[in-house]
């Protein structure tokens, strides 16, 4: 109910920087004790979704920095969550900045190969996926990299 209630408050596009800035930070960081761990994940999970949220939201309202930043932050709460990197990459094509899309997944591709020897998810990839080879593709606005 908590988590409900922290998505729905945090969720509309109208959000205070203040609220993003809330959403940034870690429940009770250092304490190990095991009631505070199970806390701490679920409050991990809570707020790294509601930022994912909230970036499509600002997406799709034309915030585009905001929509960056906020991905920025739930990237920064979990790097190897593919969700808040498909949610950066997302941001940055919505913006019409393919460049940095391509770049944070190049970035993203060798971080979770290098931690745990994985590969995106075939959707992941189709958003950045392009035709290299085909000059009209290219030239046509073709391949999945939203422009």
């Amino acid at each position: 109910l908590v988590g409900a209630i922290a998505l729905s408050r945090f969720r509309t596009v109208d959000v205070e920087r203040d609220g993003i800035d809330c959403l940034a930070a870690e429940l009770l960081p250092g304490w190990y004790e095991d009631w505070v761990v199970l806390a701490q994940e679920r409050h991990r999970q809570v707020r790294v979704h509601a930022l994912e949220q909230i970036s499509r939201d600002l997406s799709v309202s034309g915030q585009h920095l905001r929509a960056i930043e906020t991905a920025l932050i739930a990237v920064e709460a979990d790097p190897l969550r593919e969700s808040s990197n498909r949610t950066l990459v997302e941001a940055f094509l919505d913006e019409g900045n393919r460049t940095e899309a391509l770049r944070h997944f190049t970035t993203y591709c060798a971080l979770l190969d290098r931690e745990l020897g994985l590969v995106p998810s075939p959707e992941l990839v189709a958003l950045v996926a392009t035709p290299c080879g085909d000059p009209a593709a290219r030239t046509q606005g073709g391949g999945s990299l939203r422009a």
